[in-house]
């Protein structure tokens, strides 16, 4: 006969070693969802400050105006019947259309002289 002793797990310890379990998994979990909700967070600050970049590149005047005056101006300039359908076309038509108009109104803007020179457009002159 051997020396060593085997040792029984009663079903209190058992259980007691699941539900550990259970709770590193659900702390595993709580931290995935948190990781997850700031990549979206940090994503959608990215995206916000871009485009309103982009709006304040081609409309320096909107530096000067309140956030009521932007939101007026949202409301009565683009979301309009019209913009919703720009919108829809734009969509439609996909990433490589819009990149080709993009290119097609720099190369008009660069012919036409109406390009702002580059400390124009970051100091909003």
């Amino acid at each position: 006969m051997s020396n060593t002793t085997k040792t029984v797990k009663t079903a209190e310890e058992k259980l007691a070693e699941k539900n550990a379990k259970i709770q590193q998994l659900q702390k595993q979990k709580q931290a995935i969802i948190k990781r997850e909700n700031a990549k979206e967070r940090k994503q959608r600050t990215h995206r916000l400050c871009r485009r309103h970049g982009l709006l304040e590149k081609f409309m320096p005047d909107l530096i000067n105006i309140t956030d009521e005056q932007f939101e007026a101006f949202i409301r009565t300039g683009i979301n309009t019947t019209y913009g919703r359908k720009r919108l829809d076309e734009i969509k439609d038509k996909g990433v490589e259309a819009a990149a080709e108009y993009i290119a097609k109104c720099n190369s008009e803007e660069s012919a036409s002289g109406n390009a702002k020179p580059p400390q124009a457009a970051q100091s909003g002159a």
